[in-house]
């Protein structure tokens, strides 16, 4: 799947520790993604104090002149000239860093709360009954969370137990704990994120050999599969379909995921390239092995529509029901920005180091000659100048 690597556990939610608050804010102001940029290579963030038995993270408000429809999207590039290597490639990530505005969100949250209001809900929204102690727990984080990184654009009020969001002039739920049904949650941060979360949580024995099973979440930007087909695996089943997971990294995701604490944050990319501008796509991004798969025409493409998708994969784990939630927010870029920024050599040299096997999963025998050809002026198509096309849900 697209979320190629998902990263969970057991547990139960305490009536009384629902008041203890996971977020704490810091004096200080930060831009939105400043903090990210100086932990992309390095060790240990310095950004915990302890509370109890869990570590709290420290959520710094951004600047109080931050304006979102100025903060453009973070320019991720993870592709190299180099053989691919299948790895974790996991680096810290601040917590004040996990969720982000920019000024694709109220493109963005509306496509999702399109998706969420389409036939396809079913496939998106996803909940299983032992996930919901850790649903309420996520929603928890996740509402305050908006409040104190964003608070000129999301006010609480206590009073009708609602929060208000100034960007898209709606309310939500503050107390998730006062709505009864956790579904309402599940959509509610789902118009409220640009970022699809999921819940996972452990099964079987305690320990490394443990699976990890996909119980809740919103997943309204698929690439390459239908979401409810994964709802209810375990990560081995999930990642069935990816080329090399089973021998390269299963045994250490696994791992991984057994031993991340609470108030450890880590992120991690993909990329890929598709041929069409739709979000939600759940047949178009990936090939089955035995599938024939032809070149496309360079000549008849516009390659401001050929995007590169690149996914920002962030885990943590939550201190009381102690599951863990993959949070993925997706980037779609033109190749035409790529070009202009002078990286198209680079992604020569990266489609050229897939295998043929991750060839054939991401498709890039049908896109990747094309692009090819474009970045090195051998084939410029149907392309005029540079622009961003209409980003689409799909053709709901």
């Amino acid at each position: 799947m697209s979320y190629i690597l998902l990263f969970t556990v057991l547990g139960t939610l305490l009536f009384a520790s629902r008041k203890l608050n996971f977020w704490k804010v810091s004096i200080g102001a930060k831009g939105n993604k400043s903090s990210e940029k100086a932990t992309v290579n390095s060790g240990k963030p310095k950004i915990f104090q302890t509370s109890g038995e869990y570590v709290v993270p420290v959520i710094e408000p951004v600047a109080a002149d931050f304006d979102w429809q100025k903060a453009e999207p973070f320019k991720y590039r993870p592709f190299k000239a180099a053989p691919y290597k299948m790895t974790l490639a996991i680096r810290n990530l601040e917590p004040s860093d996990l969720f982000l505005i920019e000024d694709t969100y109220l493109h963005r949250t509306n496509i999702r709360e399109k998706v969420l209001n389409s036939k396809f809900k079913k496939n998106t929204c996803l909940l299983h009954d032992s996930a919901i102690p850790a649903v309420r727990e996520f929603y928890d984080m996740a509402i305050n969370f908006m409040c104190d990184r964003y608070p000129m654009y999301f006010t609480k009020s206590k009073a009708d137990n609602s929060v208000y969001n100034e960007i898209r002039k709606e309310s939500v739920p503050l107390d998730p704990y006062k709505v009864e049904d956790p579904e309402t949650l599940l959509l509610a941060l789902g118009k409220t994120l640009e970022e699809d979360y999921l819940i996972l949580l452990k099964n079987g024995p305690e320990g490394e050999e443990g699976e990890y099973y996909l119980r809740a979440g919103i997943s309204g930007f698929p690439a390459g599969f239908d979401p409810s087909q994964k709802f209810n695996m375990k990560l081995s089943d999930i990642h069935g379909p990816v080329p090399m997971y089973q021998s390269k990294l299963k045994l250490s995701m696994n791992k991984f995921f057994s031993r991340i604490n609470p108030g450890q944050f880590v992120i991690r990319n993909n990329w890929s390239v598709q041929a069409h501008c739709k979000l939600f796509a759940v047949t178009e991004n990936h090939a089955p092995q035995n599938e024939i798969i032809e070149a496309m025409d360079g000549s008849q493409m516009d390659f401001n529509k050929v995007l590169l998708r690149v996914e920002r994969q962030c885990l943590t784990r939550l201190p009381n029901t102690r599951a863990n939630v993959f949070v993925i927010r997706t980037y779609l870029t033109p190749v035409t920005y790529v070009k202009d920024e002078g990286l198209g050599e680079e992604l020569c040299g990266a489609i050229d180091g897939l295998p043929d096997v991750i060839k054939q999963y991401k498709r890039a025998e049908a896109w990747g000659p094309a692009v090819k050809k474009f970045m090195t002026d051998e084939e410029i198509g149907l392309t005029g100048e540079t622009y961003m096309p209409e980003i689409l849900a799909a053709d709901l």
